[in-house]
Order: structure tokens, then C-alpha cells, then sequence
């Protein structure tokens, strides 16, 4: 009975996750991001550095918790089922192939390091971006919920040299809704503010 129980519970909640209505589309939210239209092609790389998708104690798609009216978490991964780093990728590449810049996503893995991926990318003679995150998740329960995240921002020109290293941590709000399609304004704005960074979109321009 317990277990029919909990079966009937993760229906309805991945009723909740993706609702009646369409899962928004990669075009509809890509961030709006403004760079000057002449900037340097760029390589993205986004790297997942999520301490409990390391040890394997969740999947790399794992996009976060949705608590039962006790508290129970219930582990979701992104609707689409891919990877995080590749979930947030394809947005993030299309955002800058709208504003103009010749984007191309670079394939990560989890058993890349940080080090690794960024001795790898200086040696390509292109400029690179990489997105690093340690924590990128939410936890949503019917009176409380937020999204987390611990990312860090690097730009290499074309010759390997870091122009910027920054990181970004802190919580976000998370809007009404089916919880897929709101966690994707969640990502877009996140995004849009990292880039409107004035650090980080000098080095963009550099």
C-alpha cells in the first residue's frame, strides 16, 4: 500500500513538473544577450561541477527537489532528460548566435576537470567561454521555494589567456507555473545578469 502510495505521489508530481502545456523551446529561453555584433567567434564550454553528480549520488540531468506536503524531496531532472551542462548549452549557444556572435558548444564530460577543459580550450586558438557551476539546482515546496547556484565565469582569448574569472552564487525567486517552463526564465534571466556584468562582457568584447 506504502509503495502504491508513493508511486501515485511521483505521478502527480511529474504531472506538476511539466503540466498540461508544452515545454518552452530552446528559442523561446535562449537569454537576450548584448554584445557587440563584431566580437570574436566563441567556444562554450559548460561544465558540471556539482559535488552530488560527481559522487554519482544523482543523475547529471538532476534539475532539483520538489517536496511532498511533508516534506519529502523527490529528486527531477531537466523534462528534456539531458545533461544540465547540455540543457543550459544549447540556450546559452543560442543566445549568442541571436546577438550576432558565431557561437559553437563544446562537448564536456564529468570525468574533465575544471583544469583540464580550460588547458584544452587555450589550445585551440579560439577565444573560449566556460561555464563552471558547483551548485545549480532548486527546492520547491508548496510554502518555500528557490533555485541555487554557484557558478564560475571564464573568457579566454584565442591565445589562452584568461581575460576574466569571476563567479556568481546567491538564490532566485522562482515564478508561478509548470515548474520546467519556470525554471527556464529562471536560467534565462540568471544569465542575462551574468552577462550584463560589466567584467565579464568587456571580456566578451575584448
Amino acid at each position: 500500500m506504502k509503495s502504491y502510495i508513493r508511486i501515485l505521489l511521483v505521478g502527480i508530481f511529474s504531472v506538476y513538473l511539466v503540466g498540461c502545456s508544452s515545454l518552452k523551446t530552446v528559442e523561446q529561453t535562449a537569454p537576450k544577450i548584448s554584445v557587440q555584433k563584431n566580437a570574436e567567434p566563441l567556444v562554450i564550454a559548460v561544465l558540471d561541477q556539482r559535488p552530488y553528480v560527481l559522487n554519482k549520488d544523482k543523475s547529471p540531468a538532476f534539475e532539483g527537489l520538489i517536496r511532498s506536503g511533508f516534506g519529502i524531496p523527490y529528486s527531477y531532472n531537466t523534462a528534456t532528460r539531458e545533461p544540465m551542462s547540455l540543457y543550459l548549452g544549447k540556450r546559452l549557444t543560442h543566445g549568442f548566435k541571436t546577438a550576432g556572435i558565431t557561437a559553437e558548444l563544446y562537448p564536456t564530460s564529468l570525468d574533465v576537470t575544471k583544469g583540464v577543459l580550460l588547458e584544452k580550450l587555450s589550445q585551440n586558438g579560439e577565444k573560449s567561454l566556460v561555464v563552471s557551476f558547483s551548485e545549480w539546482k532548486y527546492d520547491h515546496h508548496a510554502f518555500a521555494k528557490s533555485a541555487f547556484y554557484d557558478t564560475d565565469i571564464i573568457i579566454l582569448d584565442n591565445e589562452g589567456n584568461t581575460l576574466v574569472n569571476k563567479n556568481f552564487a546567491g538564490k532566485d525567486a522562482i515564478p508561478s507555473g509548470v515548474i520546467a517552463n519556470a525554471m527556464q526564465e529562471v536560467y534565462k534571466a540568471r544569465f542575462e545578469a551574468i552577462f550584463a556584468d560589466n567584467e565579464v562582457r568587456q571580456a566578451l568584447e575584448h
